[in-house]
C-alpha cells in the first residue's frame, strides 16, 4: 500500500504505508518514516467527521468548552451575539459555527496547524481497504497528525487560535 504526494510533502521513500487504523472519524495511516496522516476521500468527508467530531466532543467533555471556545465567545453566543473563536466572528451558536466554521476548515479537527490538506493519490490495494468507490485515481486529501498529539484530541492551546 502506498500514498503519492501529490505536492511532494514527503520524500520517495516515505509514501510506503506501514499501518492503518481507524480513529471513529478518519482513518490514520502511518508511513514507515513514522509520520501519521488523517486519510479522507475527499473535502466533504473531512468536512463531515471533523463536525462529527466537534458534537461528540462537546457531549463527551462539555467542561473542556470555555478552554476550547472561550468563556467570552460562549457568552456573547448565549446573548445571541455573532461572535466565534478566531478570526470569523458571524456565529451566534455553537452549533452554529460547528455547521459554518469546523465544515469549512475541517483542520480545526484534523490538522492541529500542522497545516492544511495535502492531495494525494492512494494505492488501489488502500482505495479497496479504505472501501473507496473510486480507486488510486482519484485524489484524496490527507492532514498531518502532529508528533505528540494523541490522535482524536485537540490540545487547548492550539484550539483557542482557531
Amino acid at each position: 500500500m502506498y500514498i503519492v504526494f501529490e505536492n511532494e510533502v514527503e520524500a520517495d521513500e516515505s509514501v510506503v504505508v506501514s499501518s492503518v487504523e481507524d480513529d471513529g472519524y478518519l482513518p490514520v495511516v502511518r508511513l514507515t518514516n513514522g509520520r501519521e496522516y488523517y486519510l479522507a476521500h475527499d473535502f466533504d468527508q473531512a468536512s463531515q467527521a471533523a463536525k462529527q467530531f466537534w458534537f461528540d466532543l462537546i457531549a463527551r467533555h462539555p467542561a473542556r468548552l470555555n478552554d476550547l471556545i472561550g468563556g467570552s465567545v460562549l457568552r456573547n453566543w448565549s446573548l445571541g451575539r455573532e461572535d466565534g473563536p478566531g478570526s470569523e466572528k458571524i456565529n451566534t451558536s455553537l452549533e452554529q459555527w460547528i455547521e459554518n466554521t469546523v465544515a469549512k476548515h475541517p483542520d480545526i479537527a484534523f490538522g492541529h496547524y500542522a497545516g492544511s490538506e495535502f492531495p494525494v493519490k492512494v494505492s488501489d490495494d488502500l482505495a479497496s481497504l479504505l472501501d473507496y468507490e473510486e480507486h488510486a485515481d482519484t485524489t484524496t486529501v490527507v492532514y498531518p497528525v502532529p508528533e505528540g498529539v494523541e490522535k482524536g484530541t485537540i490540545p487547548p492551546r492550539q484550539a483557542r487560535l482557531i
